[in-house]
């Protein structure tokens, strides 16, 4: 069964999670508050995503849309594709979006986005848009479930370890509060490795359900544009 673009939309932008305000004002800084997130677990990722790919973020970039809202695009070198759209194929280098960023004084912050950093090791779940808003038409990359969608990979003496992108700045935090030390990842019980994370996220392309049936057991809530 396929939805209607409306509902496909409302979905998208609840899934997503963002509710934006007025553009930001120069000078300014805009904190733009995240309505609730659908909570989603490994298989609803899976289905909902229209590309999950493994790689390294090259480097990140705020770039403002027609409409005056800030985002964040991420060039990221792509190491393992786990699902690919069939628009873009699977180039060797992949740009995806954060929403919010600073751009001279500008600065628009979203609560609850994923947060990833040049040099980081990812796995990231994204959900393409034709458009988002400003008049352009082209597709554009989003994550899933915002910091839901965005794994970060930490390296250790042991292994490669997988933790949300926003579990690793909670983490960041506590250890600067607690003792100004160093920012050295350490192992935690939630962690994990990096091979089963993603031999996890491919039995869920392979053997989840579909996206249509993903998406007729969520709510529908309206946002603002």
């Amino acid at each position: 069964m396929r939805l209607n673009h409306g509902k496909k939309t409302c979905v998208f932008r609840a899934v997503l999670g963002c509710m934006w305000g007025a553009a930001c004002v120069a000078g300014v800084p805009q904190v733009c508050a995240a309505s609730a997130v659908v909570q989603l677990d490994g298989t609803q990722m899976a289905a909902l995503s229209d590309v999950i790919v493994h790689g390294t973020v090259l480097r990140s970039q705020p770039v403002a849309f027609s409409d005056g809202r800030i985002m964040t695009a991420h060039v990221m070198q792509v190491s393992r594709w786990i699902r690919q759209d069939a628009e873009t194929g699977a180039p060797e280098t992949f740009v995806f979006y954060t929403r919010g960023g600073q751009i001279g004084d500008r600065v628009t912050r979203v609560t609850g986005e994923a947060h990833v950093e040049p040099g980081d090791e990812v796995v990231v779940f994204l959900a393409a848009r034709s458009s988002d808003g400003d008049g352009v038409q082209e597709r554009r990359y989003f994550c899933v479930g915002m910091a839901q969608g965005a794994f970060v990979v930490l390296t250790d003496e042991n292994e490669k370890r997988v933790v949300r992108s926003d579990e690793r700045i909670k983490r960041r935090a506590a250890r600067m509060r607690r003792a100004r030390a160093s920012l050295k990842d350490v192992a935690e019980p939630e962690d994990r490795a990096l091979g089963a994370f993603l031999e996890a996220v491919e039995q869920n392309v392979a053997e989840g359900p579909s996206r249509d049936a993903v998406l007729q057991g969520m709510p529908f809530r309206r946002t603002a544009p």
